[in-house]
């Protein structure tokens, strides 16, 4: 088994930080890292959108969708909402 290579970027902060962090240090370094790739995510996702001509009403269509789960059979829709401890049941 080849040993395992260290990316750029580990390698950068292997040598920018060589020494011994105290733990709000570490958290801070953690807090700015995590922003920095969820702003990288965001622009990413921003350019995505234009790029498809997404807006508003795609997400409300997304969310209107019918395909994230299908009920089984046998059950209606209130039964199974119900079964599953979601909703309330309506009266007929």
């Amino acid at each position: 088994m080849q040993p395992q290579k260290h990316t750029n970027l580990q390698l950068e902060l292997l040598k920018v930080f060589s020494y011994q962090l105290n733990q709000q240090q570490l958290t801070d370094i953690k807090y700015l890292l995590a922003n920095y790739f969820a702003e990288q995510a965001t622009q990413e996702m921003d350019k995505l959108w234009e790029q498809q001509g997404w807006d508003e009403i795609t997400m409300v269509e997304w969310a209107n969708e019918h395909t994230a789960f299908s009920i089984p059979d046998g059950y209606a829709n209130n039964e199974y909402m119900q079964h599953v401890g979601v909703g309330h049941a309506h009266d007929k």
